[in-house]
């Protein structure tokens, strides 16, 4: 065998190989949870509310919190209440973590614990990422 009918054997072995393995990717749908995180310069927020958009939210958790939710303008507007610290708030379940990068959340208001004032949103942030 030359050097170039080699080479193009490994060339065709490696694209053999790789269309008959694919990708670690699932075929289908991609459901499950993924985490919604507070960041905050206060340690005394008592609420908040956001609204998520961009795809299919099949429910919202938000553990030792309060959750309520609403389905508006294309999305959902969720208020979180409880003794909130920089961490998870909430959990949102999605049909399809694959398009995790089509939605948006948008932070609209915090309020102080017990007086549920409004604070400035400056220094305030929200994430959203696998668990």
């Amino acid at each position: 065998m030359t050097g170039r009918s080699a080479l193009f054997a490994a060339i065709a072995f490696t694209l053999l190989w790789q269309a008959c393995v694919g990708t670690n990717e699932p075929d289908g749908p991609d459901p499950g949870a993924v985490s919604v995180t507070l960041s905050t310069p206060n340690s005394n927020d008592g609420g908040v509310r956001f609204f998520v958009s961009g795809g299919p939210v099949d429910s919202i958790s938000a553990g030792a919190h309060d959750v309520f939710q609403t389905d508006v303008d294309g999305g959902k507007r969720v208020i979180v209440i409880g003794s909130l610290a920089p961490s998870g708030i909430a959990t949102l379940w999605m049909p399809d973590r694959r398009n995790m990068d089509d939605y948006q959340i948008i932070l609209e208001e915090v309020a102080v614990r017990g007086t549920f004032a409004n604070r400035s949103l400056n220094g305030y942030s929200l994430t959203v990422a696998r668990p």
